[in-house]
């Protein structure tokens, strides 16, 4: 999942302990959901961390809370109501 760019961290293994793709692949598994992950460093005095992105290939949009979805596709029970 992490390509080789010029924008990205060079990784390394204890990334995987705060990685979020095991979470959000738990919480949604939308066929139409695409990930995208990053090593990123907010400053230099902290450690790198992932960043993903999830893009939905069905809406062509960027999928702001990809725990939940864009929303499209599966829609929640009505007990979530507003």
């Amino acid at each position: 999942m992490l390509e080789n760019d010029s924008q990205s961290q060079a990784w390394e293994s204890g990334l995987c302990v705060t990685c979020p793709v095991p979470g959000i692949l738990r919480a949604n598994a939308c066929e139409h959901m695409t990930l995208n992950a990053m090593v990123y460093r907010p400053f230099f005095i902290f450690k790198a961390r992932i960043r993903v992105e999830a893009y939905c290939t069905k809406t062509h949009q960027k999928v702001e809370r990809p725990h939940v979805g864009c929303g499209e596709c599966h829609d929640l029970p009505e007990f979530f109501g507003e």
